[in-house]
């Protein structure tokens, strides 16, 4: 099964390549306190998509040095 993460597009680079934020809630180990941490993706895209949309992206083969994501 490959590795699927929830995200909203924030920038659309190209024709074919969008950037994805996927948000996560982390708790500190000492203080035990929870935090919001957002990790950028870029995600191949065969879709027509706007800047906000909430897309599912999942895990494929490397298109370029930083593009192993796919929009579904």
């Amino acid at each position: 099964m490959k590795q699927k993460q929830n995200g909203q597009i924030k920038k659309i680079i190209d024709s074919k390549t969008v950037k994805v934020a996927v948000q996560s809630i982390k708790t500190h180990l000492k203080y035990h306190k929870q935090f919001v941490t957002i990790k950028n993706f870029l995600a191949t895209n065969n879709r027509e998509l706007n800047v906000g949309d909430k897309v599912i992206i999942e895990a494929i083969a490397p298109k370029s040095k930083r593009k192993t994501w796919r929009v579904l």
